[in-house]
């Protein structure tokens, strides 16, 4: 809806008393002051039935299936239908006007304030149209931000529930293991996976958490990892937390880090290790390629999952960086989040 309130307001009476002074309908005979004082309210009241009349007229022809997808004839419509509703409103009232002033009786004056009336229709018509198409087109793009707001929303909302599931299906493989191997530290690796959990839950609806929270949960996870690998699996994790808060999103590490355990031969002699680094840039998480002779089944869902949320959530790419005897994953370093995003951080 057009907010023109103020503008009418301005303008109405504004053009009500050039009116008659553009069509000749006010002369040097008419210099009394009652008469250009009723001239005044006369003219007022009917530019004010023009100009709504056009408006009302406009927003009608705009609604009609024919004229909704033909640019051009729906201009063209508007236009002469705005041009002769006025002309006839501008006509009848000159003559009206005419009538009660006979000294002004002039048939020339009448039909050239009718043909004022029909070009400030048409112009009046015009703008409006303008006015209109603008506001349309805004209310258009917010409407698709919106959708495309709410259609990334949803897109991380499934990204986050594969997440789960995820993690947690090779949680009870490893428990599967421990429970036939060693009792005791089956028990210990579930209280350790219980606090996971707990992590997931906190933060399963947040975009970013601080950097200093995802450490504590990677060293609870490669706890579990100890537990299951002994020294077969090693994570050489250099980070320094800086004095600002940086950000990440919940997860990130923990899903390469295993997607290194998932994709890479191991064993006691020769251990898997895993980097963790970080500049002003870029944490970086890096391994040395051996493949498995037989690779696991793969459900494709870790790494496909965090570059998909680092694009939704943050515009930014992962990088990936994949040699012939080295693997490395650049993620952005988040300095500024907007508190929206967080609300518990």
């Amino acid at each position: 809806m057009i907010k023109d309130q103020l503008f009418k307001r301005l303008f109405i009476p504004l053009t009500g008393l050039l009116f008659p002074f553009v069509a000749g309908l006010v002369t040097s005979q008419t210099t009394l002051f009652p008469n250009l004082l009723f001239g005044a309210v006369f003219f007022i009241g009917v530019v004010f039935v023009v100009w709504n009349g056009v408006v009302k007229l406009a927003s009608y022809l705009r609604l009609l299936p024919t004229l909704k997808t033909a640019i051009f004839l729906k201009l063209v419509t508007l236009v002469l239908a705005s041009a002769m509703y006025a002309a006839g409103i501008c006509f009848l009232s000159s003559l009206l006007w005419t009538r009660l002033n006979v000294h002004d009786d002039n048939s020339g004056q009448v039909w050239r304030a009718t043909l004022v009336g029909g070009v400030g229709g048409a112009l009046l018509a015009l703008m409006y149209e303008a006015v209109f198409l603008s506001v349309e087109k805004d209310l258009d793009t917010k409407v698709l931000q919106q959708i495309d707001k709410e259609r990334l929303a949803a897109e991380v909302n499934v990204l986050r529930n594969e997440l789960d599931p995820h993690f947690f299906f090779n949680c009870m493989n490893a428990l599967s293991h421990l429970v036939r191997e060693d009792k005791n530290k089956a028990y210990e690796f579930v209280h350790k996976l219980s606090n996971i959990y707990k992590y997931f839950l906190r933060n399963k609806d947040v975009d970013f958490v601080p950097l200093q929270d995802e450490m504590a949960f990677l060293d609870n996870y490669c706890y579990l990892l100890s537990i299951r690998f002994e020294n077969n699996i090693r994570i050489e994790n250099t980070i320094e937390l800086p004095d600002e808060t940086v950000y990440i999103i919940p997860c990130t590490l923990q899903v390469l880090v295993e997607n290194a355990i998932k994709h890479n031969f191991f064993s006691e002699k020769e251990p898997l290790q895993v980097s963790i680094a970080m500049n002003d840039y870029f944490i970086t998480v890096s391994n040395y390629i051996k493949p498995k002779p037989h690779k696991d089944e793969s459900t494709k869902v870790g790494l496909r999952n965090l570059k998909a949320r680092y694009r939704l959530i943050t515009n930014q790419n992962v990088l990936v960086q994949k040699g012939s005897s080295r693997f490395l994953v650049k993620l952005p370093i988040i300095k500024q989040i907007s508190y929206d995003k967080n609300s518990d951080h």
